[in-house]
């Protein structure tokens, strides 16, 4: 093959003899298990040798083809041809296969060879002024204005939008693709920012329907002028038109119609608009075009619309409008297209409602009002035994609108499949149902919807409030206390003075204790109380035994079943006992620390920790 020799003299690159060759696989078998890696080292060398050569340095990049207009022996180059050769240099460093490498040796020696060709070199004249004998200094000198700019002659996306080139163009004008051609040519204006000018700018095509501008704009950057450029761009909003007259889906709303009590075929045509939830049609970008939606965002895109029932039953939707856009071609005028939007007897999937509609309408409504005293002065928990008896409370806490619906028909709505679950630790109660009608036949109509709702507000329960109502006492059972108080005061003789948590074990039997215990099932469930030998639990003050109704414990108003809460168990574990090393007279006070366990039930969350200390005394002999 012929060999091309390219010699160059810049001063920031070396003279360079470059030999393109094409580069053929051997024939002969390689020997096994010796893969070989000769081309692989080739381009490993070849970009090393190309990096040492600093062809980048001291190089200008412009879109200016004339050398008249560049400085003397000031070599550049195009963008484009640079990022081209960028991007060849960037491929050739990926390659990590022997297979791969052969080609991309070649393909890389030729990009340099191109690229090498495309630098040219300034010869912009100088005027040469003799110097002045007695120069006069400036006071404001002007700074030196950089030749690089950030204008960068490539095609890019971003945001959303596709530029030709000179992608800036759309962070200095705030163009958006949320926003329609109509919109974005309305913000192509003259303007100047930080050291760029935009002048000269028109749009001189653009599409609405396909989202497509071109302008052309004079842009200077820094003081350089960069010339006039016509730049295309893509992306922005558009919308779709009915690629056939024939409609997929219309539904109506139900709920609306339901809430003000009407039937459809007493909308009137010149209000049926509102009363359309979704108008489904076949577009030509898309599956599925809205015609209702397309009218919202583009309501001033319709020079015309009507709607009106047809259909024994009044179940058939026809519609007629006119929708226009604009588009500009390029050295045209600007051309108005009209187009027509027709769709006879379309089908209304859902023309009429029944009960279990009216239900779903009403249950969708739920919500729970606020400064509700059955919720702010009450323990979650304390709905639990009403919810056993009567399987509903949540029309109790939970408002719906209409729930007198049914009324003129002697009808009243109640729950069903109701479920709750209560965390006193939060103070919320999650409750699941369904409403359901029935009338005098025992017909019975439920929703179809499945409510879950949170209901929050509820008075909490922690450690702060259940360390002010539980507290540990020596039993005043005389053998009990007398027992403790002997072995307490055995150790004290003995002279220690910290007893620990296997010493009470050992003492008394068990460090731990469960005073209260929920026990049976069903209708026979109740909340036990189990004595201790040497300590009473008390609630409020007084014997816990005076807290405990059926299921539940209310420590403040027996009568109120609101303050009532339900647990699982109450433990107690004894930590230690502490006393004093130097007292005065024959009785000796000591301290029993101790730790309170609140745990929750399968229905209520109430996991409460506290500890606290009990104070006791004994006689010395």
């Amino acid at each position: 093959m012929k060999k091309r020799k390219i010699i160059l003299s810049l001063s920031a690159i070396p003279v360079l003899t470059l030999c393109a060759t094409s580069i053929s696989t051997s024939c002969g078998e390689k020997p096994k298990n010796k893969p070989s890696i000769e081309n692989l080292k080739k381009l490993e060398n070849e970009v090393k040798r190309i990096e040492q050569m600093k062809i980048f340095d001291n190089l200008l990049e412009t879109n200016e083809t004339d050398p008249s207009k560049i400085e003397l022996n000031k070599k550049f180059a195009s963008s484009q041809d640079v990022n081209e050769f960028k991007q060849a240099l960037a491929k050739a460093k990926s390659v990590a296969s022997e297979d791969e490498a052969e080609s991309e040796l070649l393909k890389l020696r030729q990009a340099l060879d191109k690229f090498l060709s495309s630098i040219k070199t300034g010869s912009k004249s100088s005027t040469i002024t003799p110097p002045n004998p007695t120069p006069i200094p400036n006071p404001n000198p002007n700074p030196i204005v950089p030749s690089v700019t950030d204008w960068k002659e490539v095609q890019e996306t971003i945001d959303g939008i596709t530029y030709s080139k000179f992608s800036k163009l759309g962070t200095i004008l705030g163009l958006s693709s949320t926003k329609t051609v109509r919109e974005n040519i309305e913000l192509l204006k003259d303007t100047t920012k930080d050291n760029d000018i935009i002048s000269s700018i028109s749009a001189v095509a653009y599409n609405e329907y396909e989202g497509k501008i071109t302008v052309s704009v004079k842009i200077t950057s820094r003081g350089n002028e960069l010339g006039t450029h016509e730049i295309e761009m893509s992306g922005f909003k558009s919308f779709d038109l009915p690629k056939e007259q024939k409609a997929t889906s219309v539904k109506v709303d139900l709920k609306k119609l339901i809430k003000e009590k009407k039937k459809l075929e007493q909308i009137s045509d010149n209000d049926l608009e509102n009363y359309i939830q979704k108008f489904e049609v076949l577009g030509t970008k898309s599956a599925t075009l809205d015609i209702q939606k397309l009218i919202v965002e583009y309501k001033d895109y319709f020079n015309s619309k009507s709607y009106s029932l047809v259909g024994n039953n009044k179940d058939e939707l026809n519609f007629s409008g006119e929708f226009q856009y604009k588009k500009l071609a390029k050295g045209l005028s600007v051309e108005t297209v009209k187009v027509k939007i027709e769709f006879l007897k379309a089908k209304i999937d859902n023309s009429t409602y029944t009960k279990q509609d009216i239900l779903d309408y009403i249950i969708s409504t739920a919500r729970v009002e606020e400064n509700n005293s059955a919720i702010t002065d009450a323990f979650a928990s304390s709905y639990l035994e009403k919810f056993r008896s009567l399987k509903s409370i949540a029309l109790t806490l939970i408002k719906h609108d209409d729930e007198d619906y049914f009324n003129d028909q002697n009808l009243k709505i109640q729950t069903e499949n109701e479920n709750i679950e209560t965390d006193d630790n939060d103070g919320t109660m999650k409750i699941n149902y369904q409403l359901s009608v029935e009338d005098a036949s025992n017909q019975k109509v439920v929703s179809k919807e499945y409510k879950e709702i949170t209901v929050k507000g509820f008075k909490k329960i922690d450690d702060k409030y259940l360390s002010k109502k539980i507290a540990i006492v020596v039993s005043v059972d005389t053998t009990g206390s007398k027992k403790l108080k002997d072995e307490v005061r055995s150790a004290y003789n003995s002279g220690k003075f910290e007893l620990d948590e296997n010493w009470i074990k050992n003492k008394i039997g068990n460090s731990s204790h469960i005073f209260v215990r929920r026990e049976n099932s069903g209708v026979n469930e109740i909340l036990k109380y189990i004595k201790h030998t040497y300590f009473n639990l008390l609630g409020n003050g007084t014997d816990f035994t005076n807290s405990i109704i059926n299921k539940a414990i209310n420590f403040d108003d027996r009568n109120k079943t609101q303050n009532q809460f339900e647990v699982e168990t109450i433990a107690v574990n004894f930590k230690k006992i502490e006393i004093p090393q130097n007292v005065s007279g024959n009785r000796v006070s000591f301290k029993i620390s101790y730790e309170v366990i609140v745990s929750s039930t399968d229905k209520n969350k109430l996991d409460v920790k506290f500890s606290a200390v009990t104070n006791s005394f004994f006689v010395i002999n």
